[in-house]
Order: structure tokens, then sequence, then C-alpha cells
């Protein structure tokens, strides 16, 4: 088994065609000198000289993504949270996506002409560190060098003082549980306002 990349794309050859046990599919690696951003059409063959047309199967490639920044780099546990990747060639391949650990895997959406990749955080099963990676392909992940804390919802059974004079300053002192999650903690008062929390007992 082989396939061939078309001339169109800069640097085809032939490759050998792997057998995936597991998926039952003929794998094919994309030639080293192929052009970024080239498109062209993929034959495959049986014995190595006759190639068939793989259908309307386009291939494109692109260029390896940056990511330079992360944020937010926590979220609850439960999900939701807009994690915003930073970088350049975001946008490339057919499929972009973030992986959160080794399995939990989203679809992304690039902006910014590809200088920026926005994934929902899916829900986790436990309140830990999950290593972020971004695909173009849907298939071949890259890590980011970030990781987002999933932390369990906060619980809050008290706060006190419950007034302040309008000059601020007074602290105000929240209790309950689960409130040393996350990796920016913040109060917010009225819909503007906020100000740094700080942990005084986990």
């Amino acid at each position: 088994y082989a396939c061939r990349f078309s001339a169109a794309v800069e640097g085809s050859g032939d490759t050998p065609a792997a057998y995936d046990a597991v998926s039952g599919a003929r794998q094919c690696s994309l030639p080293a000198a192929v052009t970024a951003d080239a498109a062209g059409s993929v034959t495959v063959s049986r014995n190595g000289i006759d190639f068939t047309s793989a259908g309307s199967l386009t291939l494109v490639s692109y260029e390896s993504p940056l990511v330079t920044s992360a944020s937010p780099l926590s979220g609850p546990l439960s999900g939701g949270a807009i994690v915003t990747l930073s970088g350049v060639r975001l946008d490339g391949g057919t499929r972009q996506q973030c992986r959160f650990g080794a399995v939990h895997i989203v679809d992304g959406m690039p902006t910014l002409g590809g200088l920026a990749l926005e994934c929902i955080a899916p829900s986790l099963p436990t309140a830990a560190s999950y290593a972020i990676a971004v695909s173009m392909n849907g298939v071949n992940f890259e890590d980011t060098g970030y990781a987002f804390a999933a932390y369990a919802a906060p619980n809050i059974t008290s706060i006190g003082p419950l007034s302040s004079e309008a000059a601020g300053g007074a602290v105000i002192d929240v209790r309950g549980a689960n409130l040393d999650g996350g990796t920016e903690r913040l109060c917010r008062f009225g819909a503007r306002a906020t100000a740094a929390a700080t942990i005084v007992a986990a």
C-alpha cells in the first residue's frame, strides 16, 4: 500500500501506507518537503504501481502553530470557561481543536486572523491541572506549554462585615469551602467593582 500526493503539493512523492490495527485504516505520512498552505489531491495504491483517486479528499498543509499566552488558566469543573490562546498560525489546517489533559477535546474558534484561538473548557472529572494542547487537523496535537487548573465550585457559608464606609477599606471575611481553587481570586461588589482576594486558611 502507498499514497501519492499530487504535483500541486511541492515536494510531494509516494509514501508507504502503514496499517492501524485499532482503526482498521491505512495511514500515510505527509512528505516533509510539502509547502505550508498548499492543497492537493491524494491517490492510493495497493501494489505500488497503479494509483487510484481517494475520492473527493483534498489535503491542506499548514505551518506548526505557536502559542505565546493563554487566559484564563483556571475554571470550574463543570466547564464553560472561554480559554483564549494567543500566538501565531492558529487558523491553519481544517479542524482547530484544544485538548485539556490526555483525552478531553473540544473544537476551537480561530479569531484575529489566526492570532488567537478560543476554546470552551469542557467538563473535567477532578480538580487538577490539565496540560493544554492544540491541533489544526483534529488528530495531531502539540503541547502549548500552558496548563488549565479546574476547581470545584466555591460554597460560601458566611460573609462579614456586611457594611463599610463609603470610602472603602473594610476587610470582608468570606468563609466556606473550596475557596482556594483557581489562579486569580477576586471579590466583586456590585456590577463592576472588584478587589483581589487573599486566602488566609485553606
